[in-house]
């Protein structure tokens, strides 16, 4: 029996498929290889600071942060001679020495200055002192991890004692007593009777930094600079150091404006080779049990910062779901393509209802990882303070608040510029999709005689494919400029944005956001939903078969066909991008430096250098800005149009998770490698949540679960002798049991998992008690009877209640020491006191 030429076809498009994914992990070794090239140590002709490092006091690092000043002369114009009256008057004083001096005398920060290789520009270095990130992170109450072991043995052991011989709290432990009651055993012991968490009751404790001795000893170290402050920590605190004002000894100085005013033409952290390099060879690799997507995120957040590190955590999280869609779309796609039928109409609805529930499955236990994520890296409850954009435009009043000055715009004028917005968004969309519309109409006349046998006079791609010529190259042609419509929209929206005069980040991001979903959403689904939805009923309509689909049983085929050319065009579009041309830039570069002559012979030689050197703080100015709002903005949007792809048109191309599953294992490494080399190291910003894109992508998922249901029930030949009537029925009872089945799922899960609310409690008591000092009730203790003089442990009971206030913050004795050396505990507060 001769296999049908459909089969056939739908053979080919597969070992297309498969090509295109190995040329994507040929790509991805590639890059493995370039990366592990240029992590080879660089020479160091930069002498160690000896008297800066100090490994026993906590202080082994180098230079943290490093602001640009150009070079300008007296004839030259001042940057911000455009700029508002008001903003004149706050930057004119602004000139470097100002700047420098301001760093140093007023904030007491260390700075290095140096000329650039053409001397157009002076770097300034800066760091500080460990006695001063203390200070500084003891006024900004900047919190920290609490060793484990530290604090299982100040829980243990009790609060300190003072002068008097009084303990602030009691021990958590079994077996101890008090003093003016050496018989009587108490248990205070924190345990978990009913193993309600995994996690033991001193892990990921953080607390605000204390700077007295007794509480300093508590905080964990890190490596390699045996430091209670990681490197990121160092970056924020320098950072705060720099803006605050100078009451609060600092530089009072707004890095951020005088970069957007031109006074600075850079203020970036500089890279610690050492821990870059560390971080690298466990991130950017091949090896096998890799494929797992698992990665160092505890190292890419303790150097990057959490927000980078909370992207790279859910783009892994993501890339693992997407494995478990990925073997359950192969195993519809086997089915599809082995043409049988009869368990085909079966399969591709079970496959719906599958991804569906996939969707919501993967969302509602990311919002558990996430707050879990939170309470590992301290950032729960996490809140920014945040001050005016630099770019915020307004006129200066006094606050009806304060009575200080602040800039105000009114309600009004905000409202008309969001219209405006808005309207040159509806008008630009009218565009796009002319476009598309100019592209389907070529492809209706190209798949048509008499075109399509003057393009393909021998029908060879037909034979080949299923398709005309003109066919393919206009899907390829839609597929392009689908691609290229949400790349040029997304600056569009930035500059909408702008032009609408948000106030703070957060309230540029939300709107940001909102924008480029509707933009990308509309251009990067649209054409798919028109094919989904009208296409087969456009020879009705029009009274000619061009209009309509290629396929019999309707425009399921159509679907599938688009889907994957857009798929596929995407991810090599995506990785060039990311990938080849930086790297192909980077490679012109060092290649025009080779031609000019080498930098030097023998980096420890001086006599053999030729000429300057370029620093390798330069080095890093070269390269391009991450930002700290932007920089995961298009990582994100990516993913949100990657996953609308995987889940929308699901039953249309079951291919679509394992296509997006190596784009995603691909997208980390490229990822990694831009920001690790093509990029200046980011600012360092916290994080809790994914934010506004979580809302995003529950508005996808709730779509899909729609659009899979139209496929199932109009689109494809399942229910092709069923009448619309019928149709209709089945996809309200197919829609609303998956609807149902969600809701019912939310309302059965908690968003905050009961292990990670317990944990937090833990910590605030914790924190309370070794940090705060903060002392027991007076009626803590509880005796079962007053005459209970027994050896066995006791419950709580209120008989310090009924003591005197010297009893109410009185000291404790431990058990085992015999009542010779209690009372001479008690004679000896200091010696009590150590042994406490």
């Amino acid at each position: 029996m001769a296999l049908p030429p459909e089969f056939f076809w739908a053979l080919t498009e597969t070992l297309i498929y498969l090509c295109i994914l190995l040329f994507l992990i040929i790509m991805l070794k590639v890059l493995v290889k370039v990366a592990r090239q240029r992590m080879l140590p660089r020479p160091k002709y930069v002498a160690t600071d000896a008297t800066f490092t100090d490994y026993a006091r906590g202080q082994n690092w180098s230079w943290d942060w490093c602001l640009v000043f150009p070079v300008r002369n007296e004839h030259q114009k001042t940057p911000w001679a455009d700029l508002s009256v008001a903003k004149q008057r706050r930057l004119e004083h602004y000139s470097m020495r100002y700047v420098i001096e301001r760093l140093e005398t007023g904030a007491g920060l260390e700075t290095k200055l140096f000329r650039s290789h053409d001397r157009s520009l002076v770097f300034c270095k800066i760091r500080a002192s460990s006695e001063r990130l203390k200070e500084e992170a003891a006024r900004t109450r900047y919190t920290l991890m609490l060793c484990p072991s530290e604090v299982r043995r100040r829980i243990e052991a009790g609060g300190p004692v003072d002068a008097l011989g009084a303990a602030s709290w009691y021990p958590r432990r079994n077996g101890w007593a008090l003093p003016e009651r050496p018989t009587k055993m108490y248990d205070t012991e924190i345990r978990d009777e009913f193993q309600q968490s995994s996690l033991s009751y001193e892990a990921y404790i953080y607390g605000r930094y204390d700077p007295r001795p007794e509480v300093a000893s508590a905080y964990a170290t890190h490596l390699p600079g045996n430091s209670i402050f990681t490197g990121v920590d160092r970056l924020k605190l320098i950072l705060s150091i720099m803006e605050a004002d100078a009451k609060s000894r600092g530089a009072q100085i707004d890095v951020n404006q005088l970069v957007e005013a031109k006074v600075l033409e850079a203020a970036y952290p500089l890279h610690a080779d050492g821990e870059l390099f560390a971080l690298m060879d466990r991130w950017i690799t091949f090896r096998a049990k890799e494929w797992a997507v698992t990665q160092p995120v505890e190292a890419i957040k303790d150097y990057f910062g959490e927000r980078i590190g909370m992207y790279f955590y859910f783009n892994g999280y993501y890339a693992r779901w997407l494995l478990y869609a990925s073997a359950m779309g192969l195993f519809a796609q086997i089915i599809m393509l082995a043409g049988l039928f009869r368990l085909q109409n079966i399969i591709v609805p079970c496959y719906a209802v599958a991804m569906s529930l996939w969707t919501t499955l993967f969302l509602e236990t990311w919002k558990e990882r996430q707050v879990e994520k939170a309470m590992q890296w301290g950032m729960t409850g996490f809140a920014v303070s945040e001050r005016p954009r630099p770019q915020f435009e307004g006129r200066e009043i006094h606050s009806p608040v304060t009575g200080l000055p602040e800039l105000y715009f009114p309600t009004a004028e905000r409202f008309r510029l969001r219209a405006w917005s808005y309207v040159a968004m509806f008008w630009t969309l009218v565009l796009v999709f002319g476009v598309f519309a100019c592209i389907m109409t070529a492809e209706a006349y190209f798949s048509t005689r008499p075109l399509s046998n003057r393009i393909d006079p021998g029908h060879s791609t037909y034979d080949d494919t299923g398709m005309f010529l003109g066919e393919l190259i206009s899907q390829i042609s839609m597929a392009l400029a689908m691609f290229a419509a949400g790349a040029l929209l997304v600056p569009l929206a930035r500059r909408l944005n702008e032009y609408e005069n948000h106030k703070t980040d957060t309230e540029f991001e939300n709107h940001l956001i909102s924008k480029v979903f509707v933009l990308q959403f509309a251009t990067a689904y649209g054409p798919l939903f028109y094919i989904a939805t009208v296409m087969d009923y456009m020879p009705a309509w029009t009274g000619k078969r061009r209009w309509g689909c290629r396929g019999s049983e309707g425009c399921f085929d159509d679907v599938q066909t688009q889907l994957a050319i857009i798929f596929c065009v995407r991810i090599l579009a995506r990785n060039l991008i990311d990938v080849v041309v930086p790297s192909l830039v980077i490679l012109r570069r060092e290649r025009r430096e080779q031609d000019l002559g080498d930098e030097y012979e023998n980096p420890t030689d001086p006599g053999a250098m030729r000429k300057r050197q370029t620093s390798p703080t330069e080095e890093q100015f070269r390269k391009e800005h991450y930002h700290h709002l932007f920089g995961t903005f298009n990582d994100y949007s990516e993913i949100v149009i990657q996953f609308g792809y995987t889940t929308l048109f699901a039953v249309a191309f079951p291919l679509a998770p394992l296509f997006a599953y190596v784009n995603s294992f691909v997208g980390l490494r490229t990822d990694a490698f831009k920001i690790c080399h093509n990029m200046r190291r980011p600012w360092p910003t916290g994080c809790a949540t994914i934010g506004s894109w979580l809302t995003v992508l529950d508005i996808v998922s709730y779509t899909a679960t729609v659009t899979n249901a139209l496929l199932v029930t109009f689109t494809g030949g399942f229910l092709a002798n069923r009448t619309l009537f019928v149709r209709f029925l089945f996809f309200l009872l197919y829609e609303f049991v998956l609807l149902g089945v969600k809701i019912i799922y939310l309302l059965l899960r908690d968003d905050v998992p009961f292990e990670v609310e317990l944990q937090v409690k833990r910590a605030r008591f914790l924190t309370r008690k070794i940090v705060a000092d903060e002392p027991d009730a007076a009626d803590l203790l509880r005796d079962d009877s007053d005459d209970d003089d027994g050896d066995g442990a006791s419950s709580l009971h209120d008989s310090r209640a009924s003591s005197s206030h010297a009893y109410a913050r009185t000291s404790f004795a431990v058990h085992d020491r015999d009542p010779e050396e209690r009372m001479a505990a008690l004679k000896d507060p200091d010696a009590f006191g150590a042994f406490a």
